[in-house]
């Protein structure tokens, strides 16, 4: 009896409707963009629209499966440094811009009289270098005292390495401590991790053990720190606590029945906190795989959960006419984010597969991250050219003949770029691939024998290596059926536009091949 004349939410004003009903719609965008943080965040970008089990192990087992083949694994600061330096922000996952445009001083030291922009990058990117040389120093004993002493020894691959002088002893022994003071300390002192002291720095640059765990896990440095997961906890008991116990009450004061209330109503609060269990029974020994995989089913019936309630609960407030609104609110929402996820986010993992297949294939050297055009190991021997055409991207770089002109493949190539990405911006993987082609085959061409060079340019066709054949590259500049590319086409289209007379750039001329070869120092 009491069921038939309690309160529901049917019998609400039509504004509170509304207010509730807008409620349910933002947290329902709310958790989507979750999910696209969770790929951010935690998946290996290789195309998977969310981490897989094995990333779920990963970061917050910290084991994965044991694997003979697999190269040796690297401490945590070494994934941050090997990051992309062009990024537009350091981040949990990327250091490699506090070296550059995120560091202290980048701005005076570019501006400053006499200095040359590629000199300053080339400066800091001997500083990241040297620390990453020193982080892979496999001595650990060796490790704590060249960073106690203030005094780590380059090693021969880096003796010739440009590094900024306030770094270096006058023997050119690396100041290891005083360089991660600064760079890294300078956000440090205020947010997790602490690296004030060697205690702090020495798990994050010990590479994870190689020693067998249960018979087949080995350690992961992707694992999640305890301090990151305690913030995490408690950032998300406290907020969830809240959302879902509102999402809960809307839809236990439904007209659906005592039962499916019952269940539906607590679920996924209840789900949410067994998934941050979850989150700390991971790190228990034997058993913290299982418990890392129950992760996944425990978000499942968060998400399940909450849009049953969010649907449901909407459906419930109006009657058929109202009902016939929402659906076809939730028909048009649905189809909005079908065409975002077809024009936007599938592109997007398009791209981070054909980057993983690239980087997958054998024989083939990984490529470089974008921007660090030395090679990894900080031998000399690349030409100004060379820095110039392969340098970083963005909007606050300064590209034109000083910092960079790779920005005159994309961006700043006469407007065609910029305007198929207004019209056409589902062909961006497609045209930055392309572009990127360009770039390497000139890189190519740079580094030929001066004769082969010559005769390339001068025959508008040079030969691409066995492992660019067949790969993007922009189809005018194609040539013998993709074995070959147009250079001086590519140099005269991407370069001559403003390195000409009465051009921006008239002062750096680059409309000859003996022009072209003023900047072929090698450095």
């Amino acid at each position: 009896m009491a069921d038939t004349v309690r309160f529901t939410l049917r019998q609400l004003p039509l504004p509170a409707k509304l207010v509730l009903s807008v409620f349910l719609i933002a947290v329902g965008l709310g958790y989507f963009s979750a999910m696209v943080q969770l790929h951010m965040k935690h998946s290996s970008k290789t195309g998977d629209p969310l981490p897989s089990p094995g990333d779920v192990v990963e970061i917050f087992a910290g084991l994965k499966p044991a694997d003979p083949s697999a190269p040796p694994p690297c401490s945590r600061i070494d994934t941050l440094l090997t990051g992309d330096p062009t990024a537009a922000d350091v981040s949990k996952n990327n250091m490699a811009p506090a070296f550059f445009a995120k560091s202290k001083g980048w701005t005076t030291a570019r501006l400053a009289r006499g200095a040359k922009v590629d000199d300053v990058q080339l400066q800091r990117e001997g500083e990241r270098l040297a620390m990453l040389a020193w982080t892979r120093l496999p001595d650990a004993v060796k490790k704590r005292e060249a960073y106690e002493n203030d005094k780590y020894p380059l090693p021969d691959a880096l003796k010739n390495q440009t590094i900024t002088a306030d770094y270096l002893t006058p023997e050119r022994e690396v100041k290891i401590r005083t360089l991660i003071d600064t760079r890294c300390m300078n956000c440090h002192n205020s947010q997790a991790p602490d690296l004030g002291t060697y205690a702090d720095l020495a798990p994050l640059v010990t590479p994870p053990s190689t020693d067998l765990i249960d018979g087949m896990w080995v350690r992961s440095a992707r694992q999640i720190s305890v301090e990151s997961l305690t913030q995490s906890t408690h950032a998300h008991l406290l907020s969830f606590a809240v959302l879902f116990t509102l999402t809960g009450l809307v839809f236990a004061f439904t007209s659906y029945p005592a039962l499916v209330r019952g269940i539906l109503g607590p679920v996924v609060l209840l789900a949410q906190v067994c998934d941050i269990a979850c989150w700390w029974l991971a790190r228990v020994p034997t058993y913290g795989p299982l418990f890392a995989q129950a992760i996944m089913a425990t978000g499942g019936v968060v998400g399940l959960g909450l849009a049953t309630q969010i649907i449901f609960g909407l459906l419930d407030l109006y009657g058929w006419k109202g009902k016939a609104v929402i659906l076809l609110l939730l028909l048009a929402g649905g189809a909005g984010v079908g065409y975002v996820g077809l024009k936007v986010v599938q592109p997007a993992l398009d791209e981070e597969k054909r980057l993983t297949a690239e980087r997958a294939k054998p024989g083939e050297k990984p490529a470089e991250p974008k921007g660090t055009e030395q090679q990894a190991n900080g031998t000399p021997g690349v030409t100004h050219l060379e820095r110039l055409v392969m340098g970083p991207r963005g909007e606050k770089v300064q590209w034109n003949g000083k910092g960079s002109m790779a920005e005159a493949f994309y961006e700043k190539d006469g407007d065609t770029y910029k305007e198929t990405m207004k019209k056409k911006p589902h062909l961006k993987a497609k045209l930055d691939a392309e572009r990127e082609g360009e770039q390497l085959a000139v890189k190519w061409w740079i580094n030929m024998e001066p004769a082969a060079r010559k005769k390339a340019y001068d025959d508008d066709l040079c030969p691409l290596p066995a492992d660019r054949v067949g790969k993007p590259l922009t189809e005018d500049y194609a040539a013998d059926d993709g074995k070959a590319a147009k250079v001086k086409s590519i140099l005269t289209d991407r370069c001559v536009q403003c390195h000409a007379a009465d051009k921006p750039q008239e002062d750096f001329p680059l409309e000859t091949y003996e022009q072209l070869m003023k900047y072929m120092e090698k450095r």
